[in-house]
């Protein structure tokens, strides 16, 4: 399968942050698309590689749903959830964003 990134897109390791604030926005009951910190890490990294700041937060939030650190959720407030087989790993990520 061909890549479709290309040599101007960010690195993956850019999206460690956002990737973290996600967690952190679910985990408060916030859509991500609506969180403040989410948004402004999406505006950098959209500045950086000249793609829409809503869609690097959908691409993120579909890839960390595909890696099963999140799960899609209608009945939830934010939309989506963090499963109770998730890594503690996303839990210690998400301690390191805040502080």
């Amino acid at each position: 399968m061909r890549s479709t990134r290309d040599a101007t897109s960010p690195p993956v390791t850019t999206y460690s942050t956002l990737d973290a604030e996600i967690i952190r926005s679910i985990q408060v009951g916030k859509h991500p698309l609506y969180a403040k910190p989410v948004c402004t890490e999406a505006r950098r990294i959209a500045a950086a590689s000249g793609r829409d700041e809503m869609r690097v937060i959908d691409g993120r939030l579909q890839t960390l749903r595909k890696a099963g650190k999140i799960a899609a959720d209608r009945k939830a407030v934010a939309g989506w959830v963090i499963p109770a087989n998730a890594s503690t790993d996303d839990r210690k990520d998400v301690e390191s964003v805040q502080g």
